[in-house]
């Protein structure tokens, strides 16, 4: 007896269209099965796939970086956060910002989304997201209390992610710059 499914998103639940086929939609909605959207996405980039699949039992986003559940009125509903050492943060932001000002750097909390410049690669990602990334200056974004969930690092060019994985193969992001 099944007593509740996970599924990821993107390359599993969703076709190459980034769409939930009709006959998915309709086994999820009609099994009584618990099922939870296991996801590297933004709770707000996997809310429309949770309404039109009837969820209402936790999911989880941010590849386990928060489990939540969206409320009836649309809000969103923290169970449990881990977010990243915010130390850890600022070390990868600062080092990919100065190593790599081509990279196209996201860093998330529970609700919003933000960048310190929009450039190519974040026009990119507002295309396929419903977040709106908001400018943040480094040094006053870190002054205030933090949880960040995640980062996100778009790079237009594969060779520039071979550099990236390098150099953070290379260093110790807990030691302070």
């Amino acid at each position: 007896m099944i007593k509740h499914i996970f599924s990821d998103m993107d390359g599993t639940l969703l076709n190459s269209g980034h769409k939930i086929s009709d006959i998915t939609i309709q086994f999820v909605r009609e099994s009584n099965i618990p099922f939870t959207l296991v996801s590297g996405r933004a709770p707000q980039q996997m809310e429309e796939h949770i309404n039109l699949l009837g969820l209402d039992s936790p999911q989880i986003g941010f590849n386990g970086g928060i489990i939540f559940s969206i409320k009836n009125n649309g809000s969103l509903h923290v169970l449990k956060e881990s977010p990243m050492d915010i130390n850890v943060c600022k070390n990868l932001l600062y080092i990919l910002g100065v190593n790599f000002p081509e990279a196209s750097l996201c860093f998330f909390d529970e609700y919003n989304c933000f960048t310190f410049k929009i450039d190519e690669g974040i026009n990119m990602f507002r295309e396929v997201s419903p977040q709106n990334p908001i400018i943040a200056d480094i040094n006053s974004f870190f002054s205030k209390n933090r949880k960040i969930l995640k980062v996100t690092v778009i790079c237009p060019k594969q060779n520039l992610i071979d550099k990236i994985i390098s150099l953070l193969n290379s260093i110790n992001l807990k030691t302070p710059i």
